[in-house]
């Protein structure tokens, strides 16, 4: 399966790269160690409660948006037999992945800075610094309208937040889900203006949340401002949209993560920048 995925994300991203540049937010091609979190939490979902785990790393190339990732892994409960959610960057994808009856989320943050203390142990946490990106542009001019998405394979439902935050404070927080994709690859976008707008929704995003700097709600129509970012943060979920366990286990594959150009330019190339895969694992395939 993971050659699968690495085949058809290489095809899209080389038919893309051929007429335009993306801005690169994370390629995936700067390793990262598995972290693994065995111990369940009080069953909320805050990740600085003590019983999550993170990780940091930096690099001095462009692969990475402000040269610095942050990573973090949490079981919120338990499953069967030695239950643990785990998080991993390694060649060229980002993998989460929860056994058998466990609920986990795991985190990636991109804000410029490395949050030092996360070595990969119990009592990791993630201080997000909201204006460390300095202002990127992700529409390049205006170039770019949306980020592309790619669903390979999904026998349950799961949720991905994407939480990206302004310079001036502002923050949106859109919840995607990803449903049952048995067949060929889905491909849909996510377009900037559900950010800058605070809506409307799409076919693929459950919520769209938005705040001022004083963490006040904004009213539909005021966002952010996609031209002017300080930093992105990515939550993965177990839950499905019924905030329910949808699969027995949860595999979750991340190629590469790229703004696009208009949907319609995203269709003509046929391309698919964001790859998941989801799949629900009986307890004896577990390693």
């Amino acid at each position: 399966m993971n050659n699968k995925i690495a085949a058809l994300t290489g095809v899209a991203l080389m038919a893309f790269n051929a007429s335009a540049s993306a801005v690169t937010i994370d390629l995936f091609s700067v390793d990262q160690a598995q972290i693994i979190d065995t111990v369940a939490g009080a069953g909320d979902r805050d990740f600085n409660d003590g019983s999550a785990v993170s990780s940091s790393v930096s690099t001095g190339g462009t692969s990475i948006l402000g040269g610095n990732r942050d990573l973090g892994v949490d079981m919120v409960t338990g499953g069967f037999g030695v239950p643990n959610s785990n998080i991993v960057v390694a060649g060229g994808s980002l993998s989460f992945n929860t056994t058998s009856g466990t609920d986990g989320m795991g985190i990636v943050q991109w804000d410029g800075g490395l949050d030092f203390g996360n070595d990969g142990t119990i009592g990791g946490h993630l201080d997000l610094d909201i204006d460390g990106l300095g202002g990127v542009d992700l529409t390049e001019g205006g170039f770019h309208t949306a980020f592309g998405v790619q669903t390979l394979f999904s026998d349950g439902n799961f949720s991905v937040n994407l939480n990206i935050y302004d310079m001036t404070g502002q923050a949106a927080f859109v919840t995607l889900v990803a449903s049952e994709v048995t067949g060929a690859p889905l491909s849909s976008s996510i377009e900037f203006d559900t950010f800058q707008d605070c809506g409307p929704l799409e076919a693929t995003v459950l919520s769209v949340v938005c705040f001022n700097a004083d963490g006040d709600p904004l009213k539909n129509g005021l966002g952010i401002d996609m031209s002017n970012i300080g930093a992105i943060e990515l939550v993965i979920n177990s839950l499905g949209a019924a905030g329910s366990l949808q699969n027995l286990a949860l595999d979750l594959t991340l190629d590469s993560l790229e703004t696009v150009p208009e949907p319609s330019s995203l269709a003509l190339l046929g391309l698919g920048l964001i790859g998941f895969s989801a799949a629900g694992r009986a307890k004896s395939k577990k390693s």
